[in-house]
């Protein structure tokens, strides 16, 4: 919804076609690792706005915009207070959050509160006409979780011992669980490991299922030796942080993913950046 010249009066701070009225909104943003939490509070200081949004003419809006994703997105409401949430994967780099009044309903405008150009005139707008803008706020959508600088603590990559060995294979006797990869695989792996999307891609392919065999590993911790291995008390740790320390080993690949904040969509979410930059 970008500005410019509407065919009727439009309450913004530029226009004055409302010398005396107002529109404001308070935007408060909360990323996590699995979204971002908007909270959007409306300020409309303008009589005969409220009367139509009272009426069921008119409601508040505010529009989500991602120009590197290409997301794009409306949350209505009639409500003086709006929540809502983003998947964390929808959002990279910078996004635009755009605070609206739009029409609901065909209806006739017409307000004293209006300039005095508009004297005397009545306009008619339809459903979805822009009717007031607040200022648009620009937020940078910085990347909180980092799959593979998470799980560091836990994971390692080597080269398989046997050359002639062409599976990939999960160590779970050390502190670090070891990913062991063929040798040329795994020269592979040190030039790609760090680019988008190979990155995302290799958690899947690689971590995901290491972490889940890990996981059918585990057993009750009876003892202080039960858990000797830093990734045992690691995963301990992060089952509990979830909830999850009682669970059927049928559970683990899906728990993994949990653990991994479900890297499936995020992966395909960076192959679909990679091709739209190449395109």
């Amino acid at each position: 919804m970008p500005t410019r010249n509407w065919p009727h009066p439009v309450l913004d701070a530029q226009s004055g076609d409302y010398p005396n009225c107002a529109f404001q909104t308070r935007l408060m943003i909360k990323q996590t690792k699995l979204d971002y939490e908007v909270q959007a509070e409306f300020d409309l200081g303008c009589d005969s706005l409220e009367k139509s949004i009272g009426a069921g003419d008119a409601q508040f809006l505010v529009q989500v915009s991602c120009a590197r994703t290409a997301y794009r997105d409306a949350f209505p409401t009639s409500a003086q207070e709006l929540d809502f949430s983003i998947p964390e994967h929808e959002l990279r780099d910078t996004f635009i959050i755009a605070p609206y009044i739009v029409s609901k309903a065909t209806f006739q405008l017409g307000a004293e509160e209006l300039a005095p150009t508009f004297e005397g005139l009545t306009f008619t707008v339809r459903p979805g006409a822009i009717l007031a803008a607040a200022p648009a706020a620009e937020y940078v959508a910085e990347k909180v979780f980092d799959e593979l600088k998470n799980i560091s603590a836990i994971f390692e990559v080597i080269k398989q011992y046997d050359q002639h060995n062409d599976a990939v294979e999960y160590d779970l006797n050390r502190n670090k669980i070891a990913i062991a990869l063929p040798h040329r695989a795994y020269e592979d792996y040190r030039i790609f490991r760090s680019r988008p999307p190979y990155r995302e891609m290799f958690v899947c392919s690689l971590v995901l299922p290491g972490l889940a065999a890990a996981l059918e590993a585990l057993g009750p911790s009876d003892s202080d030796s039960a858990d000797s291995l830093r990734w045992r008390r690691v995963l301990r740790r992060r089952l509990k942080e979830i909830r999850r320390i009682d669970f059927n080993k049928d559970e683990s690949f899906r728990i993994a993913q949990e653990m991994l904040e479900f890297p499936f969509g995020r992966a395909f979410q960076a192959i679909k950046i990679a091709e739209s930059e190449e395109s």
